[in-house]
């Protein structure tokens, strides 16, 4: 799905402009109008794993679909917001060096009440039926202001458990029921009930 979702945000954002054509996107369309395309991924650069994991999305991106994704390094996604607020100050609407933004809510705020994100777009994308805007809040609002379909979650943090041949079924059972306990920092180090 994160992957899915970054490409079709990133291919809508290549090859889009008018804000009134986003509701109109069809998937196949964007594909087709992506590839060969190159997009300027403006991302927080402040953690390796991270900047791996972009590498990683952008290598999948460019095998599945043709689209090159250049990672922009930024110290501060703010640095983002400036360069779109003096292009646009400028009088520059298309081609502007920032394609897609890792945003945060202040920095999403600030574009929306200028009028500088395009969408919505979330209709287009495959797989955001499987986005759950019902529990998670964050996927429809951000900073207390509705999304309302311009911004797209690319990425989130979550624990999986997936038991390996080495832990016996009650070990993992064990550890899983102890949540936050001893157990569950025996079962992260990779200890079998045995070594433990």
């Amino acid at each position: 799905m994160l992957r899915r979702l970054l490409a079709a945000a990133a291919a809508a954002a290549s090859i889009l402009s008018a804000p009134a054509l986003a509701q109109d996107l069809k998937w196949p369309d964007v594909v087709a109008a992506a590839r060969g395309q190159t997009v300027n991924f403006n991302a927080w650069a402040g953690d390796e794993k991270t900047n791996a994991f972009i590498a990683w999305v952008g290598d999948e991106v460019a095998r599945r679909y043709g689209v090159r994704v250049n990672h922009v390094k930024l110290k501060d996604t703010a640095e983002a917001v400036t360069r779109v607020v003096a292009e646009k100050a400028a009088g520059r609407d298309a081609g502007g060096t920032v394609d897609l933004i890792w945003i945060n809510g202040p920095n999403f705020l600030a574009m929306k009440e200028q009028r500088l994100l395009f969408g919505p777009f979330t209709a287009a994308l495959p797989n955001y039926a499987r986005v759950d805007t019902t529990n998670v809040r964050s996927n429809v609002v951000d900073f207390t202001v509705p999304v309302d379909g311009m911004a797209s979650p690319w990425r989130r943090a979550q624990i999986v458990f997936r038991p390996l041949r080495e832990f016996d079924e009650m070990a993992v059972q064990q550890s899983v029921r102890g949540v936050g306990g001893q157990r569950m920092h025996v079962f992260a180090q990779g200890k079998t009930r045995r070594q433990a």
